[in-house]
């Protein structure tokens, strides 16, 4: 694949792929027809996972043997969806070129669809009436011959992927009745196919894709996307803020020239972000909604005003920066500029385009991650529209949260024509859209504040940076985190080309030591090796790193060398292809061909090598890292990122550094203190804080310190926030300490961080023994470190960076011994 897939989008992947080999191996050996579904949200991915599966099928895992004579056949209901599905998959895969995707138009006459292929064709195409289904004029071979000929064919090796479950369409009911109707014909037979052996079904909801499969006698395999994961992945805006008018006054034009200023400062955002990166500009899309027409009138919104509100922000607009996607199959003169019309699903790939205009749903085809500011001249009534179309706008442009700017994180509407009770009405549909995912945070514009750094606290903010904190995230074997940092260090960024093979020798030399040792010390092995008749397979699972045998019965396999193949895939899967392969390089015989790879797969049985590689893997990160510390912090903070991610996939928490924005939004809230000295602020030099009444006395206290020169409200999980790894229930959670305390003294400005924490909370003792943990591992970067409780009214702190009383803090078991600590030992 040309893009990294998300870790939610690799597991779905790979566990996709292995329903379908389920599938194939029932359809050989039952003859049972079979149907493979990807139950995915929009805004998933879900075309990037369908692509990385035909790659995996046509070229083969360690897992999945290659097919190249394989062939797909991609139904989707509207041609746009049909282009934009080849688009996508044209740019995220390196191994599906033009070539290999066709999309069939009506002059398409083949006895075969070719092998190695993905066939793009819409249920439009498949009426009675249609060309592709009637013989005559040199056709030879209908569309239904084709499929039932290369059915026939390839039988589990031709696949009918049904793209099925897009909302927003154009159709009408008859038009979506045929549709089912036609790829019914698929899954149960008719007249002119039989089923297709195998199906795999996208839907957004499981239950569409299951009605059509429902009353056959096919087996359903289905692999559902957590919401969640799609959620946490960075693929969606972090928040969508809704701007309206607070009375019934006309705002419509305001809204337009506001929308407009926001378009422009977010492009400037995007532009000071992506050079100091230095990555591909983004060049942020603003779509405007208009109302619909009467008569010869295209539509009712004027739009000589409206190109002229946009001007008169933004400057002269160039013909090439502005299209419109109204059903109108032309452009449209407005005064005496030309409007050229767009298909919605070119629109991404066009770097010129600024502005688009359109009427409905624009969501057949729509597919612009680029689209970060929308106005709507629709009225009340017309929510259902706007709800589909911003749960296609939430999509983020770089597939990842932007780090360091909470701006480029968040997408705005502006909706003149919407009150309170009609805004909630389009919240409530956005949330009730069962084909999006919900961004994580809906927020009423008018609601929102934003606090800068000021110039005078710059230096305060540089010392608040790069503290070592820490995230939940999905864990990996420190064998895989070690590839992957290296491959970092050595392909992607250069910083050391060494690196890699120097680590992959490493590996390769432990594993050879390891076999000697074996070897010579357990007979099993040694026989094993020596009789080449006979193996005997214990079922291995690793979880988190974490290596175990499985309840199953060991299995006795004869050695012959399919077998050895499908063993050494085994061996692949612990150990990585790029280390096995190494290790067959290093270690192969020419007269013993099959010795290497089930050396390799004997070792990946034994327990004690997995845990002494994961050892030495581990140890070698630790090195890498402390001798290019310097190196890494230096990187642009979306490398840096890149790092961040494997410190975060430790199976013992790791740190990454924090990257603090310059600005923050943040909304009214209710409980209010307006502080003074704090990072982020107003024009009056203040901060409304939330705080309570424990909160407020402490931040008083620390304000009579004239030492103290800012302080930061650490807000809970908040991408920059500091984070806290503490222990419940055997899981690790993350907490956020509530204050963190800039002071100057004589060697230069020196981080505090305060916890105030009421005792009568259920985490209380857990989270005290997770900050003395953090104090003992990063206390040398602190100046205080403390846990704080009012009692009778005095503030009571227990200073974590005192060794004394973090060893007794740590050695606490229950709760009234840590609170006898505060009795005898705070400050």
């Amino acid at each position: 694949m040309n893009i990294e897939l998300k870790e939610f989008q690799k597991e779905s992947t790979a566990e996709l792929l292995n329903r379908v080999a389920r599938a194939k191996r029932n359809v050989r050996e039952d003859e049972e027809m079979q149907a493979v579904l990807l139950s995915a949200p929009t805004g998933s991915g879900k075309t990037v996972m369908l692509a990385k599966l035909v790659e995996d099928i046509l070229t083969g895992t360690e897992e999945f043997d290659e097919e190249q004579s394989a062939t797909f056949l991609w139904i989707s209901d509207q041609p746009e969806l049909n282009i934009q599905s080849r688009n996508k998959i044209i740019e995220v895969s390196d191994r599906l070129h033009e070539r290999h995707l066709e999309v069939i138009t009506s002059d398409f006459n083949q006895e075969f669809f070719d092998s190695g292929k993905v066939y793009f064709l819409n249920t439009q195409k498949l009426g009675k009436d249609k060309n592709l289904t009637i013989k005559g004029d040199g056709r030879e071979y209908t569309i239904w011959e084709t499929i039932q000929n290369t059915g026939k064919k390839l039988k589990d090796k031709f696949y009918v992927i049904i793209d099925e479950a897009h909302r927003g369409m154009n159709s009408t009911k008859a038009e979506l009745t045929t549709a089912k109707t036609i790829v019914q014909k698929f899954i149960i037979g008719s007249e002119e196919i039989d089923p297709v052996k195998i199906i795999i079904g996208i839907s957004a909801t499981s239950e569409r894709f299951e009605r059509l499969v429902n009353g056959t006698n096919r087996v359903l395999r289905s692999v559902n996307v957590d919401v969640n994961k799609v959620r946490e992945s960075g693929l969606l805006k972090d928040r969508l803020v809704v701007y309206h008018p607070e009375d019934d006054q006309s705002a419509d034009w305001s809204l337009l020239d506001a929308a407009t200023r926001k378009w422009k400062k977010m492009s400037e955002e995007w532009i000071a972000y992506t050079r100091g990166q230095e990555i591909d500009d983004v060049n942020p899309v603003m779509v405007i909604q208009v109302e619909d027409g009467t008569g010869k009138q295209i539509t009712r919104t004027d739009l000589e005003t409206v190109l002229s509100t946009l001007e008169s922000s933004v400057g002269t607009i160039q013909d090439s920066e502005i299209v419109h996607c109204f059903q109108e199959d032309k452009d449209i003169e407005i005064g005496s500029r030309k409007i050229r019309r767009m298909d919605a699903s070119k629109i991404n790939s066009d770097k010129n385009v600024k502005f688009v205009l359109f009427k409905m749903a624009l969501t057949t085809g729509w597919d612009c991650p680029r689209a970060e500011v929308m106005m709507s001249f629709r009225r009340a009534q017309d929510s259902t529209l706007i709800a589909q179309l911003i749960g296609r706008m939430v999509r983020t442009p770089l597939a990842r949260r932007v780090e360091g700017n909470e701006e480029l994180n968040e997408v705005a509407l502006y909706l003149p024509y919407y009150d309170e009770t009609s805004l909630k009405t389009v919240i409530d549909k956005l949330k009730g859209d069962e084909d999006s995912v919900l961004t994580t945070e809906i927020q009423d514009g008018a609601d929102l504040h934003t606090w800068v750094v000021p110039n005078s606290l710059m230096a305060e903010y540089e010392a608040l940076n790069n503290l070592p904190s820490y995230r939940k995230g999905k864990k990996l074997t420190d064998l895989n985190r070690l590839m992957d940092f290296c491959n970092l260090l050595s392909v992607l960024h250069s910083i050391n080309t060494e690196a890699l093979p120097q680590s992959k020798k490493i590996i390769v030399d432990t594993l050879v030591q390891e076999r000697d040792r074996l070897l010579a010390s357990d007979a099993a092995f040694a026989e094993a090796l020596k009789a080449l008749n006979y193996i005997t397979v214990k079922p291995v699972v690793i979880k988190n790193g974490e290596y175990s045998y499985t309840a199953v019965e060991p299995e006795k396999i004869e050695i012959n060398e399919n077998n050895v193949k499908d063993l050494f895939k085994r061996a692949k899967m612990r150990f990585k292809s790029e280390i096995s392969l190494e290790y067959l390089r290093q270690n192969f015989d020419e007269d013993e061909p099959i010795k290497a790879k089930l050396e390799l797969f004997l070792l990946s049985q034994k327990k004690t090598v997995w845990e002494k590689i994961e050892l030495i893997s581990k140890a070698r990160i630790k090195e890498l890292k402390e001798q290019y510390h310097t190196q890494l912090l230096s990187l642009p903070s979306s490398q840096r990122e890149e790092y961040n991610k494997l410190w975060l996939a430790a199976r013992e928490a790791e740190p990454e550094h924090t990257i603090l924005p310059s600005k923050i939004k943040l909304p009214k809230g209710d409980v209010i203190v307006r502080c003074e000295k704090h990072l982020f602020s107003d024009d009056s030099e203040y901060f409304d804080a939330k705080l309570n009444e424990w909160e407020h006395e402490v931040i008083e206290e620390e304000l009579k310190n004239e030492n103290v020169a800012a302080w930061l409200r650490n807000m809970d999980r908040k991408n920059w926030a500091l984070g806290i790894p503490y222990s419940k229930d055997a899981e690790t959670e993350i907490m956020y300490p509530d204050f963190l305390i800039v002071r100057k003294t004589a060697g230069g400005f020196i981080v505090d961080i305060l916890e105030p924490h009421n005792e009568g909370l259920s985490d209380n003792l857990e989270k005290a023994k997770g900050l003395a943990e953090y104090a003992r591992l990063h206390g040398t970067q602190y100046g205080r470190i403390q846990l704080i409780r009012i009692i009778d009214g005095v503030i009571k702190r227990l200073e974590l960076n005192d060794l004394d009383i973090r060893q007794r803090v740590l050695r606490c078991v229950r709760l009234d011994e840590l609170s006898s600590l505060f009795s005898t030992h705070a400050i």
